[in-house]
């Protein structure tokens, strides 16, 4: 991979996440590439936000209908998920338990949100929940440039089986 350096973090995240869209042949579009972008950003300054309980997360905030709870654990789902599925094995549980987390999690904050606010990008984000697990998994890759297209292909099939997702 070729070292991709910019000015300021956000258009470090942007190149990165650039780069590994077209490695594995993925176009996120805008609105859910800027937020990948920002989300990135985020847990950056935050790493040992990936420590927490997704599932204890997931249910104190459906309970109690907190939509940024709810964004932050979706958030941390497909950060785990696609930069650290060996976190996810450490955990005794699959890459596809964060998958779900994430989806439902984007998908209730779309519910709770009022008409007319960012209740289209949290159901853009749960339809691109492969993708985005996808682009990061690619950004892991020592080379992107030479990721191998069965591989990829036999990911997103995997993660396409996942009945919360269709």
């Amino acid at each position: 991979m070729a070292l991709v350096l910019k000015s300021t973090a956000t258009e470090q995240w942007q190149a990165l996440i650039n780069e590994a869209e077209t490695a594995c042949n993925v176009a996120l579009g805008e609105d859910v590439e800027s937020y990948l972008v920002f989300t990135l950003m985020r847990y950056t300054n935050q790493p040992r936000a990936l420590e927490q309980l997704q599932a204890l997360d997931y249910l104190d905030a459906l309970l109690q209908q907190r939509h940024q709870q709810l964004r932050d654990v979706a958030d941390r789902s497909i950060m785990i998920a696609g930069l650290f599925p060996g976190l996810a094995q450490r955990r005794l549980v699959s890459v596809n338990y964060f998958i779900e987390i994430a989806y439902s999690g984007y998908n209730q904050v779309a519910n709770l949100l009022p008409n007319g606010s960012y209740q289209g990008l949290y159901k853009e984000l749960s339809r691109h929940i492969i993708d985005m697990v996808t682009i990061l998994s690619g950004m892991r890759s020592v080379d992107t440039n030479n990721l191998k297209q069965a591989e990829l292909k036999a990911w997103r099939e995997l993660l396409s089986q996942n009945p919360v997702i269709q």
